[in-house]
């Protein structure tokens, strides 16, 4: 993670009483847990599923990103984090800052017998609430929500209750009589707060009670607020109620290759800390640097566009963990059919093409065949009617030689020739945990209408190849219907054919 020389440098945050050191790093020592093999419930990957905080003991190679995030998050009022679109922030905000501040805060409650400090995620991770509703009274509701899951007898706001008025009393519960409480609230996905509110609220709206929040400063209530990068110029919206909204923001990237090693190994590490020692599972090192080599890495293209470029060598240390997670979670579901306890090179080569000798192309097909494999699954699990509107929206944004192209759904519906709405929906299923589609903001002159493209040049083929086949098995039903109707076509011409020689022969004999 790293300030952007563009934006507003971070300043560093006081060590002494804002800095949590975490140990996040290293996996958790917990008693072994007897099993009897491998299961899938036990898979310590998530494939393209986010982490949540539960997910925490197995979610790893984002330390430094999360010792960041949280020292800033204790030491400023308000916070900006941002990064591309997959990078992976609601994981590390769910399964690392909110784990590490909850923790905090449970060894605070032993120590002092109150917690001192909560932090609240909106929306919830349940995606209970959502950003279309009136965004102030769901929130409201949700830090009334948690602090009474933490045991406090805090009562749902009365109607004309401030965010402020509500504060002061959390703070007061967390803290006791030192009025020391500290609260944490995380915004995420704020990119969708201008999808449906693209101008700010009037007075005793969401961002003017944030503001009246953070200019009380004796309350101890930090924001942080999370959004996708190509949402970023949006922010100054709000400089009318927040005007130093941009003074400390952070920018998270893809992982290095260091954090995608860990990424791989160490939650293998905390698997076999809860089994016995014969169902433990290894996997070797070959496998590992064949992983980092053969993953796809981040590209860069321009505005939506983008060719299947070689990638540029600034970046290509940049490691796209969706892709890792995919590859490490189908090696683990192979091992797991077969009873094995094993992760070898062996296991990944062996889903290319058996008859391919050398070992590098091997490694990349396989590579490819999972995400091909992933991208058909995918689209096999949609209803007929969005399989349909799926090829013919795949013919605009990617063609034929490879290039991904990115539109707005209204545009791409008047040239597929579909409901606005019904693109919509399906993209949103896209966005989501399936990372087929994602959105990469407005274009200048049009700042109200969001676009869309493939999520990676890497599924380029895999979206040429599903198509291909859904069109020729569109067509081959097609003819099979055309045959049916031809012959139902012959056969009642004979029919129509012998009454009629029937009623010549009754005339004749007449």
């Amino acid at each position: 993670m790293k300030s952007d020389s563009r934006k507003p440098q971070s300043l560093p945050p006081a060590i002494d009483e804002s800095v949590l050191m975490l140990t996040h790093a290293q996996p958790h020592s917990s008693p072994a847990e007897s099993t009897v093999s491998p299961i899938p419930d036990q898979t310590p990957y998530k494939g393209l599923r986010p982490y949540t905080e539960k997910d925490a003991d197995i979610f790893f190679g984002r330390t430094r990103d999360i010792q960041r995030i949280v020292n800033n998050l204790l030491a400023w009022r308000l916070t900006v984090l941002y990064g591309e679109s997959g990078v992976g922030k609601s994981s590390v905000l769910q399964a690392g800052v909110i784990h590490a501040l909850r923790e905090e805060a449970q060894e605070n409650l032993e120590d002092y017998g109150l917690p001192k400090l909560a932090v609240v995620l909106f929306p919830s991770q349940q995606g209970e609430r959502f950003w279309q509703q009136d965004p102030l009274q769901s929130l409201m509701q949700q830090i009334a929500a948690d602090m009474q899951a933490s045991g406090f007898p805090m009562q749902m706001p009365e109607p004309g209750t401030s965010l402020l008025e509500m504060l002061q009393a959390v703070t007061i519960q967390l803290g006791g009589e030192n009025l020391d409480g500290r609260f944490f609230i995380i915004l995420d996905q704020f990119e969708e707060y201008f999808q449906y509110h693209p101008t700010p609220e009037p007075e005793g709206g969401l961002i003017a009670e944030i503001a009246q929040v953070l200019n009380s400063p004796d309350l101890r209530v930090n924001f942080l607020i999370s959004l996708r990068e190509d949402a970023y110029a949006k922010l100054n919206l709000l400089r009318r109620y927040l005007p130093n909204i941009l003074d400390i923001c952070l920018h998270i990237e893809h992982l290095d290759r260091d954090a995608a090693r860990e990424a791989i190994v160490l939650p293998i590490e905390q698997y076999n800390q809860k089994v016995d020692a014969d169902q433990r599972v290894t996997i070797t090192p070959d496998l590992v640097d064949a992983i980092l080599q053969g993953i796809p890495r981040v590209g860069r293209g321009g505005e939506g566009r983008a060719g299947l470029e070689k990638l540029e060598a600034v970046l290509g240390n940049q490691i796209l963990a969706p892709y890792l997670q995919l590859v490490m979670t189908r090696l683990w579901d192979e091992m797991v059919q077969e009873h094995s306890y094993g992760l070898s090179l062996d296991r990944l080569t062996r889903i290319a093409d058996p008859t391919i000798e050398n070992e590098d192309e091997k490694i990349t097909i396989a590579i490819d065949r999972i995400v091909q494999e992933h991208v058909a699954q995918t689209l096999q699990h949609l209803s007929e009617q969005e399989q349909d509107i799926a090829a013919r929206s795949f013919q605009y944004l990617v063609t034929p030689s490879g290039t991904k192209y990115a539109y707005s759904t209204a545009d791409l519906a008047n040239l597929v020739g579909c409901e606005a709405g019904d693109l919509d929906r399906l993209f949103n299923q896209l966005t989501k945990e399936q990372r087929i589609i994602r959105r990469i903001g407005c274009l200048p002159d049009r700042p109200d209408v969001e676009r869309y493209e493939i999520f990676h040049d890497v599924l380029a083929t895999a979206i040429l190849q599903w198509r291909m086949q859904y069109v020729d098995k569109q067509r081959k039903a097609q003819e099979k219907r055309n045959g049916r109707n031809k012959s139902k076509s012959g056969k009642s011409k004979k029919k129509e054919s012998k009454n009629n020689f029937e009623s010549n022969e009754e005339k004749n004999n007449c």
